[in-house]
C-alpha cells in the first residue's frame, strides 16, 4: 500500500479556538506554536512544524486536538508507529483522534488493532467517507479484496469524495495487478486534477509496467515539478525518486539514475546507513557469519535503540547459538505479533514455552491468529503449547482446525496420535497413524512410529502387511523402515540382510551404520561390529560416541594391550582418524601406567586444540598425577589434575579424581567444591551427582547426604540415583521407602531394579502376594535377574515346591558359584525329595561359604 497525502493543509482553527490552557499566558504560548507550526507546515518545513508541535504540547499537555495533529503530522514524515504509540492512551476517551489513530495503525499493517477502532468509532456525518475509507482498507489488509473494493468504487463514484480516497483506491488496484481498472480510474481524474504529481506518479507506474519505459521517465519527471518542496524526504517524492532511478537504469543511463539514489541516500544519511548495515548483517547471516551479523545488529540497535527488526533477527541470533534466554528476552520485547513474520512469532513462541513462559507463548499466538486465523504453522504451534500446558480442549480444536485445513500434515496426525498414547487410547491413536499413512506413506518418521507402534500393540499382521509394502519401496528411507520392522517383529537375520543392502545403497549413512554395529554386536560379531563403528567415526570423526563404540566391541575380543597396538596401528592406517584413536590408545596407555609410550603420541598434537586432542594431553597429566600421587605428593598430584580440568572442564570423571585428591590432602570442602564447580555448569550428571552423594555421607553423614540428594530425586527421579537414594532412605527414612520406589517406578516402570527392591520390601514385611507379584513383573522384563529367581524360590518353596525348584534351577544356572543361590537351590531340592542332588548343592556352596551358619543349619537338616 502507497501513503497518500492531501496536499492542502487543514487549518487548525476549530483546534485553536477551543485550546484549553492552565493560563492565560500559557494559552497565548500554546495558540502561537500552533500558528507557527501551521505556517511551516505551509512551507513544507516539517521538521521546525513539529517543533512548534510539540512546544504547543508541552504548553497544554492535555490538549488531546493538539496531540492529535501532532500525531498526524508524524503520519504524514513516514513515523505512523511514533504515531500511534501516541495515541494509544487517548483514544478510548476521545472519538477525535480515531481516524489518525486507526490509519496509524493501518499504515503499520495492524489491520486487527485498526479494526478494534474502527468498529467502535460512530462517525459523524462529515466523517462518514473517511470511516469509509478506513474500514474498505482495514478489509483490504485482512485479504478481503473484493469487499474493500467494492466499498472504494462507491465512494470513488461519489464527486464529492476527496481525491485522497481515490488516489488509494488507485494504488491499492496497482497492488493487486488490477492495471486495467486502475488505469481507467486514474485517466479520469487525470482529466479534473492534470497538475496532480500522485496521479503522475501511477500513471509512470502503469506505463512502466506496459514496458512503456520513456512515458514512465516522462511522467515521473512531470511529478517532480509538481511535488511541493520539503525540508524531510516525504513518501509520495521517495517513491517517485526510487521509480524513476530504475526506469533510468533501464534506460541504460546509470550516471543519471545514480544522481536520484543519491538524493533518496543524502535525505536521511543516517537511516540510509543503517539500512546498509542492516542488509550486511542480513547478508553475514545468510552466509552462516553469525559473528559479523550480531555485531551489525548490535551496533544498529546502539544507534536506534527502537529498531524492533534488528532486536528480533539479533534474538534468532541468540537462540540460534543456544542462547535461549537472551533470545527469548529480546523477542518477547520486540515483537508485534500482529504484523511479525510468522517465522519469528514461531521462534518467540517456542523460546517462550522453552523458557518455561508458556501463557506469553500463547498470547502471542492468540494475537497472531487474529490476524492469521488459518495459518496451519500458527494453529500447530498453538495446539503443542496448549497441550503442553494442560489446556487440552483448546489445544486439540487448533490442532483439528490445522488438518481441516491442510489434511496432508501428517506431523500432526503423529503429534495427535503421541497425545492419545499418552492418555492410553491406544485406538484413537493408532486411527490417527493409520490416516496419516494413507495420506503420505512417505513421511518416514511417522510411517516409522506408525509400524513401531503397530508392533507395540501386538498389531502384528497390520504390521506386517505395511512392512510388506514398504518393501516394494526403491527409497533407502523404505528400506531402512523395512529392516527396523524386520527386527522389531524378531526376524534379525532378515533386518540384518536389509541394512547390509542398504549400505552398499548409501554407504555413509550414519543410521545404517550404527545400526548394523549394534546388531553385529548383540549377536557377538564383534570383527564385523567394530568395521562398521571404525567406519562411523571416519564418517563423523568428532563423535565420542562411535569411537566409544568402537574400543567397546574391540575390547570383547582383545585384551587392554592388544587393543592398544591394534588402536596406534589402525591410526596409521586410516589417517583421517588417527587424532580419535590415538585418543584412545593414550587413555588406555595412561590405565596401564604406560606414560613414556603415551608421551610419544601425544607429541604429535603439540598445540592442537581439537577436542580430542585436548583429550589426550589431559590424560598425560591424568597419568602424571597418578605417578605422583604413588609417591604420597599429593599437592603436586592435584595441580597435574586441574591443569587437566582446566583442558577438559566438562570431563565429569577429571572432576572427581580432583576431588579424591583434595580429600588425600584432607581437604574435604575442597573436594566438595571440585564436584560444584562442575555440578553448577552440569547439573544433569548424575554420576557425579552420586559421587557427591558419597562424599557427604562420608564427610558430614548420611543425614547431609539426604538432604542434598531428596529434592533433587524429587524434582526428576533418576535410576542412576537410585542405589544411594534407596540406601539413605532405608537408613534414614525407612518408612517412605515404598514411596520412593514407585516415585521411579512412575518414571520408569520397567526398572527391574526397582521392581525387584519393591519385591525385597514386601518380602521382608510379610507382604508375600504382593512380593511375588513385584518380582514377576521384574522377571516379564529380564527373565535371567538371579535376585528374582531366587526369592521367588525361596517364596514358593512349601506352597508350591515343583514351580520354586523351576526358579532355583534357573538362577543356579546363571550364578552357579553364588553360595546363597546354591542354599536356596539345595533346600529346595530337598522338599522337593530330592536328596542327594540336595547335598550336592548345599556341600558346594559351604565350600564358598564355611563359615555361613544357616548353610551348616540346612545341611543338617537334610542329613536327618
Amino acid at each position: 500500500m502507497n501513503r497518500i497525502k492531501i496536499f492542502a493543509i487543514p487549518l487548525l482553527l476549530s483546534l485553536v479556538m477551543i485550546v484549553g490552557c492552565s493560563s492565560e499566558s500559557d494559552q497565548d504560548k500554546a495558540l502561537a506554536f500552533v500558528e507557527r507550526s501551521q505556517a511551516y507546515e505551509r512551507q513544507g518545513q516539517y521538521r521546525a512544524a513539529l517543533i512548534e508541535m510539540r512546544n504547543a504540547i508541552q504548553a497544554s499537555p492535555n490538549n488531546q486536538k493538539f496531540v492529535n495533529h501532532y500525531a498526524s503530522l508524524l503520519t504524514e514524515v513516514g513515523s505512523p508507529n511514533q504515531a500511534s504509540e501516541m495515541l494509544k492512551p487517548f483514544y478510548e476517551n476521545n472519538a477525535d483522534v480515531n481516524a489518525t489513530y486507526a490509519e496509524a495503525l493501518l499504515l503499520q499493517g495492524k489491520f486487527i488493532s485498526a479494526k478494534t477502532v474502527i468498529d467502535a468509532w460512530v462517525p459523524t456525518d462529515e466523517e462518514k467517507d473517511e470511516h469509509a475509507r478506513l474500514t474498505a482498507l482495514q478489509m483490504f489488509l485482512a485479504g478481503k479484496s473484493n469487499e474493500a473494493f467494492k466499498i472504494y468504487r462507491e465512494l470513488s463514484g461519489n464527486k464529492d469524495t476527496s481525491l485522497k480516497i481515490k488516489q488509494e483506491f488507485i494504488s491499492l488496484l496497482i497492488q493487486e495487478e488490477q492495471y486495467g481498472e486502475a488505469e481507467s480510474w486514474n485517466k479520469q481524474l487525470q482529466q479534473q486534477f492534470p497538475e496532480d504529481p500522485v496521479l503522475m506518479y501511477y500513471q509512470a507506474k502503469l506505463d512502466y509496467q506496459k514496458g512503456k519505459i520513456d512515458d514512465a521517465e516522462n511522467a515521473l519527471t512531470n511529478a517532480l515539478k509538481y511535488l511541493p518542496e520539503t525540508d524531510m524526504l516525504l513518501t509520495e517524492r521517495q517513491q517517485v525518486l526510487e521509480l524513476l532511478s530504475t526506469v533510468l537504469l533501464d534506460q541504460g543511463r546509470p550516471a543519471e539514475a545514480l544522481i536520484y539514489s543519491k538524493l533518496i541516500r543524502e535525505a536521511n544519511p543516517e537511516a540510509f546507513l543503517a539500512q546498509q548495515q542492516y542488509k550486511d548483517a542480513l547478508a553475514a547471516a545468510s552466509q552462516g557469519d553469525l559473528d559479523t551479523a550480531k555485531a551489525n545488529f548490535e551496533d544498529i540497535l546502539n544507534q536506534f535503540p527502537n529498531n524492533h527488526q534488528a532486536a528480533m533477527l539479533l534474538g534468532l541470533i541468540h537462540i540460534g547459538e543456544g542462547d535461549i534466554e537472551s533470545g527469548e528476552l529480546l523477542l518477547s520485547e520486540n515483537i508485534d505479533a500482529e504484523t511479525a513474520p510468522v517465522s519469528i512469532i514461531r521462534a518467540t513462541a517456542l523460546a517462550q514455552a522453552e523458557q518455561g513462559k508458556p501463557d506469553e507463548a500463547l498470547e502471542v499466538l492468540k494475537k497472531a491468529l487474529l490476524a492469521r486465523p488459518d495459518d496451519t504453522t500458527l494453529l500447530s504451534l498453538f495446539g503443542i503449547i496448549s497441550l503442553n500446558s494442560g489446556e487440552e480442549q483448546q489445544g486439540l480444536q487448533s490442532i483439528s482446525k490445522a488438518l481441516q485445513l491442510e489434511p496432508n500434515r501428517t506431523r500432526l496426525h503423529l503429534l495427535l496420535a503421541q497425545y492419545y498414547l499418552e492418555q492410553e487410547n491406544e485406538s484413537v491413536a493408532l486411527g490417527h497413524l493409520r490416516k496419516a499413512y494413507a495420506q503420505n506413506r512417505e513421511d518416514w518418521a511417522t510411517t516409522g512410529f506408525y509400524v513401531s507402534q503397530l508392533i507395540r500393540s501386538n498389531e502384528q499382521s497390520e504390521a506386517t502387511q505395511i512392512r510388506d509394502e514398504l518393501s516394494k519401496l526403491e527409497d533407502p528411507n523404505a528400506i531402512w523402515l523395512v529392516a527396523m520392522a524386520d527386527y522389531q517383529l524378531g526376524n534379525t537375520e532378515a533386518s540384518i540382510t536389509g541394512l547390509e543392502e542398504l549400505h552398499k545403497t548409501v554407504p555413509q549413512n550414519l543410521n545404517t551404520i550404527s545400526a548394523l554395529g549394534r546388531l553385529y554386536q548383540a549377536q557377538n560379531s564383534f570383527d564385523e561390529a567394530s568395521d562398521m563403528w571404525l567406519k562411523a567415526l571416519k564418517v563423523n570423526p568428532g563423535s565420542e560416541q562411535y569411537l566409544s563404540s568402537l574400543t567397546r566391541a574391540k575390547s570383547a575380543t582383545l585384551d587392554a594391550n592388544k587393543l592398544t597396538n591394534w588402536l596406534i596401528k589402525e591410526a596409521d592406517n586410516s589417517p583421517e582418524v588417527a587424532l580419535p584413536l590415538h585418543s584412545a590408545a593414550v587413555e588406555l596407555l595412561v590405565g596401564q601406567r604406560d606414560i613414556n609410550q603415551a608421551k610419544n603420541i601425544a607429541s604429535k598434537y603439540t598445540n592442537n586444540e581439537q577436542p580430542f586432542a585436548r583429550a589426550i594431553h589431559a590424560n598425560i597429566l591424568r597419568g602424571e598425577a597418578f605417578a605422583l600421587a604413588q609417591q604420597n605428593k599429593w599437592k603436586e598430584s592435584l595441580t597435574k589434575v586441574e591443569q587437566a580440568i582446566n583442558l577438559l572442564p566438562d570431563h565429569g570423571g577429571l572432576a572427581i579424581l580432583g576431588a579424591q585428591v583434595e580429600m588425600q590432602l584432607d581437604n574435604y570442602q575442597g573436594a566438595v567444591n571440585k564436584l560444584d564447580n562442575y555440578l553448577e555448569d552440569h547439573p544433569e550428571n548424575m554420576v557425579v551427582t552420586n559421587e557427591k552423594v558419597k562424599f557427604i555421607a562420608g564427610g558430614e553423614g548420611e543425614e547431609q547426604a539426604l538432604a542434598f540428594i531428596k529434592p533433587i530425586w524429587q524434582n526428576k527421579p533418576d535410576p542412576q540415583l537410585a542405589t544411594n537414594y534407596f540406601r539413605l532412605i532405608r537408613s534414614q527414612e525407612p518408612e517412605n521407602l515404598e514411596e520412593a520406589l514407585f516415585e521411579l517406578l512412575n518414571v520408569a516402570p520397567n526398572n527391574t531394579g526397582a521392581l525387584t527392591a519393591l519385591g525385597s520390601l514386601y518380602q521382608d514385611n510379610g507382604q508375600t502376594d504382593m512380593a511375588l507379584e513385584q518380582y514377576s513383573k521384574a522377571l516379564e522384563i529380564n527373565p535371567n535377574l538371579v535376585v528374582a529367581l531366587n526369592n521367588m524360590a525361596w517364596m514358593l518353596k512349601e506352597a508350591k515346591p515343583k514351580e520354586a525348584l523351576d526358579y532355583a534351577e534357573k538362577a543356579v544356572n546363571i550364578a552357579p558359584n553364588s553360595a546363597s543361590i546354591l542354599d536356596t537351590y539345595g533346600w529346595v531340592l530337598h522338599l522337593n525329595g530330592k536328596k542327594d542332588e540336595a547335598l550336592d548343592a548345599i556341600n558346594k556352596a559351604l565350600t564358598i561359604a564355611p563359615d555361613n551358619a544357616e548353610i551348616q543349619e540346612h545341611k543338617k537338616a537334610i542329613e536327618g
